[in-house]
Formats: C-alpha cells, sequence, structure tokens
C-alpha cells in the first residue's frame, strides 16, 4: 500500500495546465533534467554497489577532460550528458548516490548498470538499481525539492516544466532473455510476446511526468560481446551482427513506438517523445574498441590502452557505445526532424513546449 508521501508526490507528477518559459541565452531551457536508465546513462551510481557492473578503472573515462574513469560505461560523455549541455546546463546531473544540497534542483540521475524493465534483470551481475527502484528515488528527491522550495505544491509545480528521459530495454534482453541457464523467459516466450510484456509494463513506469524522452534498443545483435556469443547464428549475408538478437529489438521499438502514440492520446496534457538510436551507425559496427575482460560483463580489460580511432567505433566495449555514437544521439534527439530518428516532435521543441 502506498504511503501518504508516495500517494501526494504521484498526484502532484501528474500532468497539469503548466506555462515553461524558455531562456535563449544564458540559462537552460527547462529548470532541471532527470535521468532514468541502464548503464548507457549510469554516471556514477554503481559505484556505491557490490557489483560486477562498474566502470571505476581505466580505460573508461580516457577522452573526458579529467582522464580519469567516473563510473561511466564509455571512453567519454554519455548521450545524457552531452544533452543536458544541449539544454544549457552547465554541470551534469548528478548521480542519485552523491546527490546534495541545491544541486538537485538542476536535475539528478538514477542511471544504473544491469537496471531493466523487469527488476529481476540483470540480477547475475549483482547489485543494480531497478526502474521501480529508480522511481521510488525520485519520489525522494522531490520532497527534498519541496523542503528547498518551501511547499509541495511548488515541488510539483517545478519537476513538471524539467525533461526527464529513460533508457531502458537492453538489459531484458542481454541480462535476461537471452541467458537460459539463469532466466527462463527465453525459453517461456517469443520474440513478440517477450516485447509485448516488456511494453506494458513499460507503459506503467513511464506515466511520471509531464515531458519525457525514450530511447529505443540500439541494434544489440551488433554488440561485441553478443555477436561472439551468438556467433554461429548470424545473417549468412551479413555475417557482422546477429540477426535474430536485431530482429527482436526491433520488434521491441516497434512497439514502444506505439507506446509513446498511446500515452500522448490518453495524455494530452504530457507530451511524450521517441528517440530511435537503432539505425545509427559507424565505420567498425561490430567490434569493441577496448580489449574485452574475459567474461559475460563485456567490460573493458584494466589498464589496457585503446584502439585510436575512437571516433570510428560504434562500440566502446562489449555493450556500450563510443562517445562519438553518444554525440550522434544527443544531437539526433536533440535536432533532428520527425520522423528522422525522433518522433513526433525533437527535444529542443519539447523544451520550449508549453503544456
Amino acid at each position: 500500500m502506498a504511503t501518504k508521501l508516495e500517494t501526494w508526490l504521484i498526484l502532484l507528477l501528474m500532468p497539469s495546465f503548466l506555462s515553461l518559459q524558455y531562456f535563449v541565452v544564458a540559462k537552460p531551457q527547462v529548470p532541471c533534467y532527470f535521468i532514468f536508465g541502464d548503464s548507457a546513462v549510469d554516471n556514477g551510481n554503481n559505484l556505491a554497489l557490490r557489483t560486477l557492473a562498474k566502470a571505476n578503472f581505466k580505460p573508461y573515462g580516457i577522452d573526458l577532460p579529467a582522464g580519469v574513469p567516473t563510473g561511466r560505461f564509455t571512453n567519454g560523455r554519455t548521450s545524457t550528458d552531452l544533452l543536458a549541455e544541449l539544454l544549457g546546463f552547465t554541470t551534469y546531473p548528478p548521480p542519485y548516490v552523491t546527490a546534495s544540497g541545491k544541486e538537485i534542483l538542476t536535475g539528478v540521475n538514477y542511471g544504473s548498470s544491469g537496471a531493466g524493465i523487469r527488476k529481476e534483470s540483470g540480477r547475475h551481475l549483482g547489485g543494480r538499481i531497478t526502474m521501480d527502484k529508480q522511481l521510488k528515488q525520485h519520489l525522494l528527491i522531490v520532497a527534498r525539492i519541496a523542503d528547498i522550495l518551501g511547499s509541495r505544491e511548488l515541488a510539483g509545480k517545478y519537476v513538471n516544466k524539467c525533461i526527464y528521459s529513460v533508457t531502458l530495454g537492453s538489459n531484458d534482453y542481454v541480462n535476461n532473455y537471452y541467458i537460459p541457464v539463469t532466466y527462463p523467459n527465453g525459453a517461456l516466450y517469443t520474440q513478440d510476446r517477450w516485447a509485448a510484456i516488456l511494453i506494458q509494463r513499460y507503459g506503467e513506469q513511464l506515466r511520471v511526468t509531464k515531458k519525457i524522452v525514450i530511447f529505443s534498443l540500439e541494434r544489440l545483435g551488433c554488440a561485441p560481446v553478443v555477436v561472439a556469443e551468438f556467433g554461429g547464428h548470424r545473417n549468412p549475408d551479413d555475417a557482422s551482427c546477429v540477426e535474430h538478437v536485431n530482429r527482436a529489438a526491433e520488434l521491441f521499438n516497434g512497439r514502444l513506438m506505439t507506446l509513446v502514440d498511446e500515452l500522448n492520446t490518453e495524455l494530452p496534457d504530457a507530451k511524450f517523445v521517441y528517440v530511435d538510436v537503432f539505425t545509427l551507425s559507424l565505420k567498425v559496427l561490430n567490434a569493441p574498441c577496448c580489449k574485452l575482460l574475459t567474461g559475460i560483463v563485456g567490460v573493458c580489460l584494466p589498464g589496457k590502452v585503446p584502439c585510436e580511432d575512437r571516433d570510428d567505433y560504434v562500440f566502446w566495449d562489449g555493450y556500450h557505445t563510443t562517445e562519438a555514437v553518444n554525440k550522434i544521439i544527443a544531437n539526433n534527439s536533440y535536432n533532428a526532424m520527425s520522423p528522422d530518428g525522433v518522433y513526433p516532435i525533437n527535444i529542443a521543441q519539447l523544451a520550449q513546449l508549453q503544456i
């Protein structure tokens, strides 16, 4: 049963008729940016957990200004880091585990490597913050914002002006559906049925705010670890990727776009945006830029020098994209015109939208 605190926060976070002022110069286009998701956006939350899914060693972070690992599963900035820059923020939303004081007013990052739509996804890796738990953490953050601003009503109005983004679903496949020795779902459900189950739950989780950006699945069948695991099942006409895994991702993405339409119809006071990252590609599609640690985690081998031509690679390690791809994702989602990768509007338009 929901507590009184959870009940009023849920009510406050439901869409309402509020106008949003758009700052052209000097100030962020929205007051705050909240980030939910998995390792694609994790910027340090998993460092506080007992888990195999940690990016706390070099060469992670090699292309950040200080050249040191921060918990991000890439060589530099994540797509949400870059989106924060495009939205005009001078600092990135802090990870939930370290967020303190008034810095939470500009947003918080709840992303956690291994997290999925389903609570069991990624459990074999150890600790992770599931989407359900990330939503509970957000309720606590909004309560802290209420303390700062002086009332629950002001907190509700404030966060409803912000942009939220969600990047989830990959672990429900590569760290659930496609690991039959640990999870039964691959044997129990067809690809289409599994996609339907995930989307149904996802639709319940996404009803949290007024302005929300939802990223599709990438080409999971091209991830180096997946290619190594299922190499014998590749498309004979295209040996670079695993066809049936990519097909599963496409089924999910198709249902996700339909879900965005449904949510926009059911919640006319809100706006949901779908961002396609499946079609993005660079010169090197299915090989990692760093040398991989042996095993199922797909992380870089600690201390080894990565490839020099990082801007040519889609994948940094066994699963995660390079900063070069993250730049494409951020720029496309912010600037692209529908239906070219973003639907029904882009993030720049979403920031200006008065709803």
